[in-house]
């Protein structure tokens, strides 16, 4: 009770979030959020599958969970992400902060590119 939350907060229960949807973000912005939600299939490796849903980023390998980080999307690149530019990302944050680079996503497919990585684009098509 004395916890200090400030603002009329009180921490008393255990709430659950119904809407994921950031009501800051631009329609634009917004619909590319909302685009990468859902499972993803590798095109190059069918066994490894990313999963992007409720804030949480999720790598699977042959059916088995591999990692699973909270992510939020970004739709510029915030500077802990150390961004060579200005462009839509994810931040992954486990136990560093790993930032990809939305190439492209739309309805059937999506592109990231690992900030600072090798500079590869990790391809997805929709499971």
């Amino acid at each position: 009770a004395t916890c200090g939350f400030g603002n009329g907060v009180v921490a008393d229960q255990t709430y659950t979030m119904k809407d994921a949807d950031d009501p800051f973000l631009s329609a634009t912005d917004a619909k590319t959020a909302k685009n990468l939600h859902g499972q993803w299939v590798s095109t190059s490796d069918p066994k490894s599958e990313l999963v992007l849903e409720n804030g949480f980023y999720k790598e699977i390998y042959e059916g088995k969970d591999m990692a699973s980080s909270p992510y939020q999307f970004h739709p510029k690149c915030p500077k802990d992400c150390n961004p060579a530019g200005e462009f839509p990302c994810i931040a992954v944050r486990g136990q560093d902060i790993v930032c990809f680079a939305v190439v492209k996503v739309d309805a059937k497919t999506l592109e990231l590119s690992m900030i600072n990585g090798t500079g590869n684009t990790l391809a997805y098509k929709r499971k």
